[in-house]
């Protein structure tokens, strides 16, 4: 079985030999996807519901342990 340095080693060659290959992440997959959403539906007009969205994103970060104001910060949706 692998220790955890060796592990660890594995797992930063893989996401090196990612990003030198110009293949996308998880991170950037829900980024785009999160962008995508976000704008169509601002180009909808669905304000309400994003603004509904953003608190239900906040309140989950919050219970994770994160700065209820520091989520807000980062995640203020705008058109």
């Amino acid at each position: 079985m692998m220790n955890v340095k060796a592990a660890r080693q594995r797992q930063k060659a893989l996401r090196d030999a990612n990003r030198s290959a110009r293949r996308p992440d998880r991170d950037d997959l829900a980024r785009v996807a999160l962008y995508w959403l976000i704008r169509r539906a601002i180009e909808k007009g669905q304000e309400a519901e994003l603004q509904k969205f953003q608190d239900v994103i906040v309140s989950m970060l919050s219970d994770q342990g994160f700065d209820e104001g520091d989520a807000i910060g980062s995640s203020t949706i705008s058109s």
